[in-house]
């Protein structure tokens, strides 16, 4: 983990994208289902930061409607 990295939840690591504006979640594939908890923590994300980002997600156009 990076120095301006944090631990969020279990499974989640974040980093700012800008000082003012998002979140970077690191080592996340949302392909894959994710439990309550984790659900939970990313709209808390979300509702904190206004902004996230997920790099180098592969997905199918159905698993991003999804």
């Amino acid at each position: 983990m990076t120095a301006s990295a944090r631990k969020t939840a279990p499974r989640l690591e974040t980093r700012p994208l800008t000082w003012a504006l998002g979140q970077e979640i690191l080592n996340f594939d949302i392909a894959k289902p994710a439990d309550d908890d984790t659900i939970a923590e990313i709209a808390r994300l979300v509702a904190e930061n206004g902004v996230l980002l997920f790099r180098g997600q592969k997905m199918t156009p159905e698993q991003h409607i999804a």
